[in-house]
């Protein structure tokens, strides 16, 4: 919506301390705390007049706040006696390199009104420098690190949600996972969206396109599972990500129709651990010609990706919470 529809804001700056300890502090602003430049509901899913990518500004005196220019971005706020910094450049890695802001997780369903919120992957990680202070003493940063970007607008989240985010060290590979219960027009749908990109692959999963998704949830153990397997049976990957549970914060608020509420919320952990296997299935007839290593329904023996991410968030929303 334009900036003079948002009646409410909030800054969140959650993070993990030296010792593992969950952290987290919100600060709420009412409209005319805040001033905005761009950020029309299309802004981070279309380039901007001139092509380049979103332009668009979020500014509190109080709080401070960020800046948008194209692939670049400059965050700069304090909540509570934190203080966050940071600069984010380019190259990022937009869910299409070749349409970087139309192309997003949503597909098809992104060109209907159907959905009740929205949902945009500005980039998979895009290099990074930061710094997080307390009353002007440093807890972390000052050097490199991966920064991801996305955006939801809308009008209601699911009633309950499952997000994860992981990115390896040096970048390479990421993974960006969203799903839930979702009420589309008439319906209550079980949705998923998972994307991976590791060098020169790109895999993506949508239960909306007719993917198969089976997934397990543990919160109360920290630990969430997945086996997807595209439509046409020629891609499969399994996910396994996992958390302590003690290393899950207090619950964060979320937007609802009556405002940001941490009623249920949802909570997020920074410690978790992704484990990854991709394989793909040979086409009929090929791994006979050419020779290549095949179990008995065809799979291909070596994965077309197997890796271990150590830098994951998980977080469970609503009611799949513990």
């Amino acid at each position: 919506p334009p900036p003079a529809a948002f009646s409410e804001h909030i800054v969140v700056v959650a993070y993990r301390d030296g010792a593992g300890v969950a952290r987290t502090e919100a600060a709420y602003l009412d409209a005319g705390a805040v001033r905005i430049r761009g950020g029309a509901a299309d802004a981070f899913d279309a380039p901007a007049i001139g092509g380049g990518g979103p332009r668009v500004s979020w500014w509190s005196d109080e709080h401070g706040g960020m800046v948008v220019e194209g692939d670049r971005a400059m965050l700069d706020v304090r909540v509570a006696g934190l203080r966050l910094a940071a600069n984010v450049s380019a190259p990022r890695v937009p869910w299409d390199a070749a349409r970087p802001d139309t192309a997003g997780p949503e597909g098809w369903l992104a060109r209907t009104g159907l959905l009740p919120c929205h949902y945009f992957v500005h980039s998979f990680g895009s290099p990074a420098r930061y710094r997080l202070l307390r009353r002007g003493a440093l807890v972390a940063g000052g050097g490199a690190a991966t920064a991801h970007a996305e955006r939801n607008y809308g009008d209601t989240f699911p009633t309950g949600w499952v997000w994860a985010q992981a990115s390896a060290a040096g970048g390479a590979a990421h993974l960006i996972l969203t799903g839930g219960r979702f009420v589309i027009g008439p319906l209550t749908t079980r949705s998923y969206v998972l994307g991976v990109r590791a060098g020169a692959l790109a895999l993506d999963f949508r239960t909306t396109d007719l993917d198969r998704v089976e997934e397990a949830r543990h919160p109360c153990a920290g630990r969430f599972e997945l086996n997807a397997t595209s439509r046409d049976g020629r891609r499969r990957l399994r996910l396994r990500i996992a958390a302590p549970p003690a290393s899950f914060g207090r619950p964060i608020p979320v937007p609802t129709l009556d405002g940001f509420s941490a009623a249920p919320g949802a909570v997020e952990s920074y410690a978790a651990v992704a484990d990854l296997v991709a394989h793909a299935r040979a086409p009929r007839g090929l791994a006979r010609d050419v020779g290549l290593d095949v179990d008995a329904d065809g799979w291909l023996d070596a994965p077309l990706l197997r890796t271990r991410i150590e830098l994951a968030a998980l977080e469970f929303g609503g009611a799949f919470q513990c």
